[in-house]
């Protein structure tokens, strides 16, 4: 018997990796295909590289998403090949390997979203500023759809704010909540 363990991947994360990471669109009748190129010493292929650890060169990692709008919602999949010539590839992924990687980006986002209302808010910190600046990253990636509402997302600005954007980088007790969020 096969046991296939669900992993949990941010449904925000998808749409934000198409909007801001460069990839081949490829439409089809059923939906869209869509191939980010990870160089492998990118930050993204330094976190693949890391868990993997492979003895042989890598050309790069893809990941690729598939999109299909179902009504009013749109059903998205992905997967992470890596390919070590044009002929040869596979996925190298384990499922805790695959979570740990939706995490990293998860923790991009976040990061995102920090720089987004710091830059949006430049020069006013009025409550009303603050706010137009989440609905607008809220629209820009869909928030709602996924659960997320201002409350929430004020809720990862301040915990941002009392340390900075990149202080979690800066500390290795900090890292699970790079990974786990806040």
């Amino acid at each position: 018997m096969i046991y296939l363990l669900p992993i949990e991947v941010p449904g925000y994360i998808i749409p934000f990796v198409l909007k801001e990471c460069d990839g081949v669109n490829v439409e089809f009748q059923e939906g869209n295909m869509t191939t980010v190129s990870i160089e492998p010493r990118s930050a993204f292929g330094m976190f693949l590289r890391r868990n993997i650890l492979p003895d042989y060169k890598i050309k790069n990692y893809a990941l690729t998403i598939y999109t299909k709008k179902l009504g009013e919602k749109v059903s998205f999949s992905s997967e992470v090949l890596e390919y070590q010539n044009a002929a040869q590839y596979k996925v190298d992924l384990n499922f805790s390997e695959l979570e740990e990687f939706y995490k990293f980006l998860n923790s991009y986002f976040r990061v995102a979203f920090y720089f987004y209302v710091k830059g949006f808010t430049k020069g006013s910190t009025s409550s009303q500023k603050i706010k137009d600046a989440i609905n607008y990253y809220i629209d820009d990636y869909d928030l709602l759809e996924f659960g997320y509402n201002e409350k929430q997302l004020r809720g990862i600005l301040n915990s941002y704010n009392k340390k900075g954007g990149v202080n979690i980088l800066q500390r290795n007790n900090e890292l699970p909540r790079l990974f786990y969020g806040t």
